[in-house]
């Protein structure tokens, strides 16, 4: 008994490293595909983020690049059980949301969210709640200051209320100009040179549900649309 269940095992281990190595030989499509979805798909509704990854997967095709053949930026990019925590953290559960919030976790530049009903807020509040989220707007007048600390800390930062314009200091971050000496990371904030703490995030979100960004804050950070649909109702 103890032989057969070892044998079918075997059977089953040899069946998925077949299946790891296709799989490896269609990642240089995959990755192509999925770091343009997630660098300028943000701020498009579902059916054209689609449209455009179906062009782009033609395309991939014809230069003769390895992709899968039903490729799925979705299950390439996040796994089940990460989904599933966002939903429980308020992220809802259509295919649209679970795409932003891929986006928005995994995109190089820091996002801002085009949020008008607050479902990022939201998420993203319960979602880095363990870890001292620091929420502030442009209102504020210490809001400099409290970012400074973050910086250093390690802490996220949500910045909400975002209009059309980003506080010039802010650009060091979105830029994320850092400058090594020795170990340490600096960076050049509020007129001063600070450590940079590598656990450090930022998500700004804005309640305008058409706002027009000038194309130097759309190169700065990784626009999203999280304006609510049908299906995440």
């Amino acid at each position: 008994m103890l032989l057969d269940s070892l044998s079918d095992e075997r059977i089953m281990w040899e069946n998925t490293v077949a299946s790891l190595a296709e799989c490896f030989d269609w990642l240089p499509g995959n990755c192509l595909i999925s770091i343009g979805f997630v660098s300028y798909l943000g701020p498009f509704v579902s059916n054209y983020r689609q449209e455009l990854i179906n062009i782009w997967c033609k395309e991939v095709y014809n230069r003769g690049i390895p992709t899968s053949p039903n490729f799925d930026v979705k299950e390439f990019l996040a796994d089940p059980s990460t989904i599933r925590e966002w939903n429980i953290q308020g992220l809802p559960h259509d295919e649209f949301s679970t795409e932003n919030g891929i986006i928005v976790t995994q995109g190089a530049r820091w996002p801002l969210i085009i949020d008008p009903q607050c479902q990022a807020v939201k998420w993203i509040k319960n979602m880095e709640a363990k870890n001292s989220l620091k929420v502030i707007d442009f209102g504020q007048t210490d809001f400099m200051r409290i970012l400074e600390k973050a910086i250093q800390f390690g802490y996220p930062v949500l910045l909400e209320n975002i209009a059309e314009t980003l506080d010039p200091g802010l650009n060091s971050i979105l830029q994320k100009a850092f400058i090594k000496l020795d170990d340490q990371t600096m960076i050049r904030f509020n007129d001063k040179m600070i450590t940079y703490n590598e656990k450090f995030r930022l998500f700004m979100t804005t309640k305008l549900s058409n706002p027009h960004y000038a194309p130097e804050i759309s190169t700065k950070t990784t626009l999203c649309n999280f304006t609510i649909t049908e299906q995440g109702n």
